[in-house]
């Protein structure tokens, strides 16, 4: 991961989700050399990983879709590799 850790990245991210105002904060997807998504439906939420921001939304409210209406992508980013030398 280029010199950062999983567990800085994670932290780094709870903060910014507190530091938004977020309660009940959480993990819900690590990734990396690759894109995620989260989905979130009414009562339901989930997470996704795939090559692609397409791929792993498409997965994802595939999952969502199966249990409740009103599913969408919430958030999506790729963590893309970086060339080390």
């Amino acid at each position: 991961m280029n010199g950062v850790d999983q567990a800085s990245v994670e932290s780094l991210a709870m903060n910014q989700c507190q530091n938004e105002g977020g309660t009940q904060c959480k993990i819900l997807i690590s990734f990396h050399n690759q894109c995620g998504a989260v989905i979130i439906g009414d009562g339901k939420i989930n997470a996704s990983s795939a090559a692609t921001i397409a791929q792993a939304s498409e997965d994802g409210l595939k999952v969502c879709s199966a249990g409740t209406t009103n599913c969408h992508v919430y958030y999506s980013a790729c963590s893309l590799p970086a060339r080390i030398q």
